[in-house]
């Protein structure tokens, strides 16, 4: 299972984002980021979502199933 500060953390990656960047563009502070990237702090999915297609203009669904993927493949037989 793909999680959500897993999606976080990749969509910031892709777009060559810092914690420091996404948090501007997402109206949030840095700490926020970090809090959501490290699992201390919830996400919900419209926030989840909001991040993934709009801050970082990313398709959510095709991340998550690339990311899920990766789990499969690389998952011990």
């Amino acid at each position: 299972m793909v999680t959500g500060r897993r999606l976080i953390k990749e969509a910031r990656k892709r777009r060559g984002m810092t914690q420091l960047d996404l948090a501007e563009f997402a109206g949030m502070s840095e700490r926020q980021v970090r809090r959501l990237e490290s699992g201390e702090a919830a996400v919900s999915f419209n926030q989840l979502r909001y991040i993934v297609e709009e801050v970082c203009r990313l398709n959510f669904i095709e991340l998550q199933r690339e990311l899920a993927n990766e789990i499969v493949e690389t998952s011990p037989v």
